[in-house]
């Protein structure tokens, strides 16, 4: 009668094992490098939307705005006392305007709403204030109920009014004389993302129309994002 000797099974060796792991770690560290390049893109995209949508909604805001000063439907003179200052632009600089509007026109111009001012502030914000007269405490030409601002638009790198006057010229900051000459306001504003990606250099030169550097690379970079919206505000009320 014939023996037959019943085989043990057979594990795996040590270096099979290794060689399993090897593999295995390979197509994990694969994976993982794919994974985080895919969040990374995701998030440098949600910074880039965030971004576009806070320029676009603040830029449409001031616009709109913007196209209200010196609206005068009753036909305010000037050279009234106070309230019934003229609808006009007051002051006006490269990053920063005030004007009065008879927003309801009941023919004064001391209403919530009549006095309005937008400014760049805190490096970083577009502001805007409504007011219902013009005391300028500090004298810095902007009224004081603008010493507070609510922000229209945030992280931004800069703003610029750059004027246009009645005879085709235009000035950044306008003379007191030059302020009733105004009829169009070129408006550039520029934001940036909120975080800086490690992977990424900004090589592009931001410029606004009137001269405003906003972002030199030749003088220093980094890893933000940026982007420039700029649009021609006419100022109908005051081009008549």
């Amino acid at each position: 009668m014939e023996k037959v000797s019943a085989a043990s099974p057979r594990g795996f060796t040590l270096i099979e094992i290794l060689v399993s792991l090897a593999l295995a770690g390979i197509v994990v560290s694969a994976m993982l490098g794919v994974y985080i390049t895919s969040s990374r893109q995701s998030v440098v995209q949600d910074q880039a939307i965030v971004m576009e949508q806070n320029l676009r909604a603040g830029m449409r805001f001031l616009t709109s705005e913007l196209k209200m000063a010196g609206y005068n439907p009753a036909a305010i003179e000037a050279g009234l006392s106070a309230p019934n200052e003229q609808p006009a632009i007051m002051a006006a600089d490269a990053t920063g305007i005030y004007y009065i509007k008879d927003d309801n026109g009941n023919g004064a111009t001391d209403d919530l709403g009549d006095h309005v001012v937008f400014r760049f502030y805190d490096g970083s914000s577009l502001g805007y204030q409504e007011g219902t007269d013009s005391a300028d405490g500090d004298g810095d030409g902007f009224p004081d109920f603008a010493d507070t601002l609510d922000a229209v638009a945030e992280q931004l790198e800069g703003v610029e009014f750059f004027y246009q006057l009645d005879d085709g010229t235009q000035v950044l900051n306008p003379a007191a004389a030059q302020r009733a000459e105004i009829v169009a306001v070129q408006v550039t504003l520029v934001a940036r993302t909120a975080w800086e990606d490690p992977r990424f250099v900004n090589e592009t030169t931001f410029t606004g129309p009137g001269g405003t550097v906003f972002y030199d690379p030749t003088t220093a970079t980094d890893g933000f994002r940026r982007r420039m919206l700029s649009t021609l505000v006419k100022l109908r009320n005051l081009a008549i």
